[in-house]
Order: structure tokens, then sequence, then C-alpha cells
């Protein structure tokens, strides 16, 4: 039954008991009471007709106890804005429209509705006026539907208006807000709903505009959706549960923050198969409260989120995630199997500190993809597991190296699941078994065509370059050193060492010296840091020198560059150089970590108060003589000029060890020399044996002449 009130106060009887009787204050644009007071009572739907003048109406309920009808509001005036306000609020000024914060005045039992869409309506032209609510009740708004299969059952409760500025709900919510667009003053705008528990049966629908706050003490199970807007805050005390199809959708907009405290889970339903959040332009945050005396096992998340849905608008600006905190994401069977953790944004963004996906100790079983970027760091403190042929990661771009391991993948346990990145993708970082733990790596890690996996050779320590990845690497904890990514790449025997000229290694005058300075670039497959000042006499590594069969330690005449201190980027690699002036000597060198003590080399970037030493390694270099400091290798020049090494044939070239032409020893190559030998090589003298093989013959004399001819090179 619907009674309608034109201008005068009834009460309504229900079962033979009166209710009480509440007040339906109007008030003018002067804040003038206009008479006769009327007012409602009773459960059943009442239609309230407002007078021309009206401009501030206040809903009364006498105490907290009183249940409000639903109250549809028609007439009033022709145009301009009609506020509503329900509470002991009596503003002949009306009630604050602007602030968000401005708690509102709580008042009456159970709420059954309110509409005031179509004010104004005088002659059937479907009103002209702009309808504003602000305001709260003690009790719930509306109640649990006895009949679920009844549509009028499930819709009867509505508060259907223009804009509304904030409405608290002390109690549940079960019925509906259908709201144009929020309240307040054009430049400030503000929509905010809170309450005790967000019923299934909620449905909230902002036409265009944001979203300020949705907050509930307890579960959040309501569908909120804004066609053309932003939703800023959504705010669950328990768990938010989807039901039906896409529950949080900001078609044209984003989502800013996402809050809940024990999960925020997706069921089965018409929403089957289809997303359970949904945003157009990207979301900030998903997190996970970690309230105190929780069971951190609560803040999973089991749903299939779209940061970058383009079902109502193809054009994405960003959609992008900024961050993602929880204590896992999981792919429970039950209550529904198809429904699986899939969480897709553009890329998942780097913005300020406050960004990246940090995933608990609970394992990871669901589907994380970025279609660009990961641009932040994505860390996972317990397992990837495997999620059948599905990758577990899938970042369709790259993760983003700028330096500060922003773009980086760390996983504290095992991964089984597998890893997709696009081609070139591998720019940051992979790290594994995080927490040292001796954990696990045995999924794929994809990177365009190219598959690291158990089946590649050196597994996990693998072959291919970074070069050919996109510069970054794939560590397991404790880091090995990348052997194949060190400049001269390792062969990790003696017998089979890179060579590297002496000349090049410490160039004698880097002023006026043309030879190319080359240095040893140790690379490692995750980062490496150590504690050792770049003074200490004790470094990271040692430098050592083969001498008659055992190594000699020679680091002091090294200078070894990388990271050293909390404030310095990130860094994989080593560098080695020769000090200028230092007698670093031709022959064979080997390089092996500290790996123990102050000055130990260790693995960056890992979250424990004591990281572990790198993997022991052996990285081995010759060192090739250029006494002539021409930029060539004396042997490859003694190979293409034999006559060089003769006086005497030693392997070394004769003009780096005296002026062998010099015959009479004064310190002068002229035709006393010339003569003075070939008197010896005429009289078979031992002393024209040039070459040193014990034979005066051709060959000497041509040695000689070669010699003879050039001068001397000292």
């Amino acid at each position: 039954m619907k009674t309608t009130i034109a201008c005068a106060s009834i009460s309504f009887a229900c079962s033979g008991i009166a209710l009480a009787d509440i007040p339906i204050k109007e008030y003018d644009n002067n804040g003038t009471l206009l008479t006769p007071v009327q007012s409602v009572s009773g459960t059943d739907p009442v239609e309230v007709s407002l007078k021309l003048a009206t401009r501030f109406v206040d809903i009364l309920p006498p105490d907290n106890s009183t249940t409000i009808p639903k109250i549809t509001f028609v007439g009033g005036p022709n145009s301009g804005v009609v506020s509503f306000y329900i509470g002991s609020d009596e503003n002949t000024t009306g009630p604050d429209f602007v602030n968000a914060d401005d708690i509102p005045v709580k008042k009456g039992g159970m709420l059954k509705g309110i509409v005031a869409k179509a004010l104004g309506d005088h002659d059937n032209s479907n009103g002209l006026t702009t309808s504003i609510l602000y305001g709260g009740i003690v009790g719930s708004f509306g109640e649990p539907c006895g009949d679920p299969d009844d549509d009028d059952c499930e819709n009867q409760y509505t508060i259907r208006v223009n804009q509304l500025v904030r409405f608290d709900v002390g109690d549940d919510i079960y019925g509906d807000f259908e709201v144009g667009s929020p309240g307040g003053t054009t430049s400030s705008p503000v929509f905010v709903i809170e309450g005790g528990r967000f019923s299934d049966t909620c449905d909230i629908t902002l036409n265009s505009g944001t979203i300020k706050r949705i907050k509930s003490a307890g579960d959040m199970k309501a569908r909120i959706e804004v066609q053309n807007g932003d939703i800023d805050l959504i705010d669950a005390g328990a768990r938010i549960t989807g039901y039906g199809l896409s529950p949080i959708w900001a078609w044209r907009g984003k989502i800013g923050t996402i809050t809940f405290g024990t999960h925020l889970a997706q069921f089965s339903g018409a929403g089957t198969g289809e997303p359970m959040i949904r945003a157009n332009e990207g979301i900030d945050y998903i997190l996970y409260k970690y309230p105190s005396g929780a069971a951190r096992e609560d803040g999973y998340v089991n749903a299939y989120i779209v940061a970058n849905d383009t079902t109502y608008d193809t054009t994405v600006t960003d959609g992008s995630i900024r961050k993602i905190d929880c204590f896992a994401l999981y792919n429970f069977s039950q209550p529904d199997p198809n429904m699986k953790t899939r969480i897709i944004a553009s890329k998942f963004k780097k913005s300020g500190t406050d960004s990246g996906v940090f995933v608990g100790t609970g394992a990871q079983d669901g589907i994380l993809k970025a279609t660009g970027n990961a641009e932040t760091e994505i860390i996972f403190g317990g397992d990837v597991l495997a999620n059948g042929s599905n990758p577990a990661i899938d970042i369709e771009g790259s993760l983003i190296d700028d330096t500060t391991l922003d773009g980086s993948l760390v996983i504290g346990g095992s991964l089984a699941g597998k890893v997709k990145l696009g081609a070139q993708g591998l720019k940051g970082q992979v790290i594994i078994n995080a927490n040292d733990a001796s954990e696990t790596w045995t999924g794929d890690v994809v990177i365009g065509s190219t598959t690291i996996s158990t089946s590649t050779s050196g597994f996990p320590y693998y072959n291919i370059a970074s070069s050919g990845l996109g510069g970054g690497a794939i560590g397991l904890v404790p880091f090995h050193l990348y052997n194949v990514d060190c400049s001269p790449q390792n062969s990790a025997s003696q017998s089979t060492a890179q060579e590297m000229l002496v000349t090049e290694f410490i160039r004698p005058n880097p002023d006026t010296n043309t030879i190319t300075s080359k240095s040893i670039q140790l690379r490692f497959y995750g980062p490496v840091r150590t504690d050792a000042a770049a003074g200490n006499a004790s470094q990271p590594i040692y430098f050592e020198e083969l001498v008659s069969g055992i190594y000699q330690d020679r680091t002091s005449l090294v200078d070894i560059t990388m990271r050293r201190a909390a404030n310095e980027p990130w860094s994989r690699e080593i560098e080695i150089k020769g000090k200028s002036g230092s007698a670093v000597m031709h022959g064979f060198y080997r390089v092996r970590p500290r790996l123990s003590g102050a000055e130990r080399l260790y693995c960056d970037e890992l979250a424990l108060a004591q990281p572990p030493s790198v993997g022991d390694f052996e990285y081995f270099i010759e060192l090739r003589e250029d006494c002539n400091v021409n930029g060539e290798d004396d042997g490859a020049e003694i190979d293409d000029d034999w006559w060089m090494d003769v006086h005497p044939m030693d392997g070394r070239l004769d003009w780096c060890q005296g002026c062998g032409p010099d015959v009479d020893g004064n310190g002068f190559v002229n035709g006393n020399d010339y003569d003075l030998f070939s008197a010896w090589f005429e009289d078979s003298d031992p002393a024209a044996d040039y070459n040193g093989d014990t034979f005066v013959n051709a060959d000497d004399y041509d040695a000689f002449s070669f010699q003879f001819e050039m001068g001397c090179h000292q």
C-alpha cells in the first residue's frame, strides 16, 4: 500500500499497533520553516508532496528505533536544488553538503528507502529539480530479502537521488543506491557511504563523478559501479567478496585504493569467469590491512582483477597497478574452480617509494600479468607455484632496470611456476630463494622465444649471455659468477683462460698512451656488495698470480670497483683494473671471492639480517706481455716476425732485453758493430751464434742484419 501525504500530519497503524510519527520539516531558501509540517509513519511505502518553496528537507525520526518507510518525494520547486538531511539536524540553513569527513548525526532505526529524482514534476515533465542527500541512520538500510527469486523483494529498498554527499548506516546495508553524481559544491563534490556490513543485495551506482569513499565495518559484498568517473577508496573491515557480474567496476575511470581486513575473494554466480574488479584507467592500491592479532593467512587475494578494462572505453592511457600488498595470491578450487586469481594491468607502475607488488610468505599460484612493463618491484615472500601451462608471472614488456632495482621479481621461496617476459624483457633482476632457505628453481623463465629451464645447459647457472635477454639476470641465492657475462668471459680453467695485454690492463701513461684501456669485469646472476672500504688492505676478492705452480696474492696491485655503501645503486658487477705504475707482470692470474669476515663478498638486495656470501668461484685470466708498448701481443709479433726474438731466442722481444746489434757494447749501433760481427761470422767464431742455437750459419747473419737495420728500441 502506498499512502500520499499532502500538507498534513498523519499517523499510521500496522497490525493494530501505532507507530511513531516522523516529521518531514521543509525550509525555504531563507531558512524559514514551511507549514504545515508533514509527517510519515508505518512500514509501507509512502509518497510526500513537497511545497513549491522548499529548498531544505529534514527527515527527523524521534528516536533510534523508529523505522523510516520508503519515502518517495514528489512536487517541490520547478527548478533549483532541494537538499535532504536524515538525522536530528533541524538547521534552518541546511546541513553541510561539502566535507566528506564531517560525520553526520545518525537517527532512526531501519530505513526502507528515499526516492527523490523527479522533483518538480507537476505536469509529468519528469522534473527539473536536483535532489541532494546527506545524513545517516542508526539501524540498517533495508533487510534480508525473504524470497531471493522475487525481484520486487530484492529491489524494494532504494535510495535514488540526483546527488549524494555522505550517508552513514550504523548497521548493515541491504538496499541500493542510485545516484547521478556526487553532492556538495561544484569545485568540491563529495560521495561517501559508510556502514556495517554491505550485503550482496546492495548495488551502488554512480552515473558520473568520483566516489570518494565506500567503507564497511564488516564484509563488503556490494556491487559498486561508476559509469563515468573514479572510485577513490573501497575500505572493508573484513572480507571483500564478489557475487554476480563484475561487482566493482569503474567503466571509464580508475580505482584508487582497495583495502580489506581479512581477504579479497570472488565467488561463484553470474560472474563466473568474469572479472570481479575492473577499472579502465588503473588501480593504485590493493592492500591487506594486516590487522593486529589477525591470522596473516587470511590476507589472501583470490579474484580476477583487470586494471586496463576496455569494455566501455577502448582507449587506455594508464591502466596500471601501483601497489599490491597481501599475504598470498591463491587459486582455490572451492567454491568454484573457475574462480582463478588473475591480476592484469597495462603495467606495474613505479610511483614514488610506495609502490610494488608485495606478497607475503603464502604461496602464489595465480596469474600476475602486465601487458606492458614492470617498472616496480614484484616481491613474493613464499613460493611461486605451477599453474598448469599458464605463466604465474606474465610481463609482456620488460622488467625495467633504472639502477635502483625497480624492475625486479623477487621470490622468497621456490619458483615452480612459469615466468614469461617479452622479447629482450629481462632488463631488471629476477631473484629466487631470496629467503636463503635452500629453495629450488624448477619453473621455466621464458624471455620472448628463449626458455631458460632445467634443460638449459649449465642450469641454474645458465650460459646464455644477458645481452640476448635484455641485459638483466636470473639469480638463485646465493648468487654465482655469471661466466659468459664476464668480460673477458670466464672459461673456468687455467688451460683455457682468456687473454688480455698487460698494457691494456695497466696503462703506463694514460695521458699519452694510445692503447685502449680495458678492465676485468666480473658479473654475477644477482646484485652483490661488500662492507669493505675501497682503501682497505683486505678486499672482497683475491687477485692472485701463478708463480712456480703456487698462487701468490697480488690484490694490492689492482683497483676494485663495486657497490660498497647502502646509498649506492645496486650492481651485479665488479671491475678490476691494474693500478697505474703497479708491478703487475705478464702471466696467469686467478680471481676468487672472500667468503668470510667483514670484507666478504655477499648477495645484495635481500631482506635478510645476514645475507649469504656469494657462491664460491674461480675466474682465470692470462695477462700477455707487450714490452714494446705498441698494443700488440709480443708472442703474436714473434710468430709473425721470427727475427724479433733471436738474441736470445727465449719467447720475448729482443728489443726489450737490451740492444742485440750493439755487439761491441759501446752503446751505439754503427759500422763498427757490423764489421765486428762480419769478422766473427767469417771466422765461424761462436760469438757469431746470434740466435743462440749453437750453430753459426746464415740464420745468424740474417737475424743480425734485420736488427742492425732496425736499430735499438729500448
